[in-house]
């Protein structure tokens, strides 16, 4: 799968978490296939991985493009569908890096009208967004479980853990940050 990332598929936020082994080479690809297995595990209802080629910035789209491989996550559910999440995994000398970057999917005329009008209809009809909301946040949390069970899948332990300390406000994922990092 490619996945351009550009002013119409902007990355809307980013979460890192950053290990430091004894010795790392192969560690970052081998977190890919963790994750893989562990969203694989997990038997969440509604969602699609695949290993992606992404292509991000330069000028233009031409001139200094930056492009990785990473692991694509996207939602069947309704309200998500707009939203694709990528796992980057970089290795920096014995830090293994890792990156997940939620970005908004190009979308369609009749698209946008359909989100306007179900917004427009969650103002009279509450029970279901309600549902929505909880899937949401569950998928949210999936995530970030993942990156955890894949990093106590390596097979060595780190000497060291860093998660993202900047407050993320669009998840309620700060007491399940702070249970890995304290």
């Amino acid at each position: 799968m490619l996945v351009s990332l550009n002013a119409k598929t902007p990355i809307t936020n980013r979460y890192y978490f950053t290990m430091w082994f004894e010795n790392a080479t192969g560690y970052s690809d081998q977190f890919l296939n963790e994750v893989k297995a562990a969203l694989q595990k997990s038997n969440f209802p509604q969602i699609n991985f695949q290993d992606a080629h992404v292509k991000s910035g330069g000028c233009l789209g031409i001139f200094g493009a930056e492009q990785f491989d990473a692991v694509h996550i996207e939602s069947n559910q309704e309200d998500l569908k707009g939203m694709g999440c990528l796992y980057k995994s970089t290795e920096f000398g014995n830090l293994i890096h890792v990156s997940l970057l939620f970005y908004a999917k190009k979308r369609g005329f009749f698209e946008m009208l359909i989100s306007f009008l179900k917004i427009l209809l969650s103002f009279v009809v509450k029970s279901a967004a309600i549902k929505e909301a909880e899937y949401q946040e569950v998928f949210y949390r999936l995530l970030h479980m993942s990156i955890q069970e894949a990093a106590d899948k390596l097979g060595a332990d780190p000497l060291q853990v860093e998660f993202d300390p900047r407050d993320r406000s669009s998840s309620g994922l700060s007491g399940l940050m702070s249970k890995f990092t304290g």
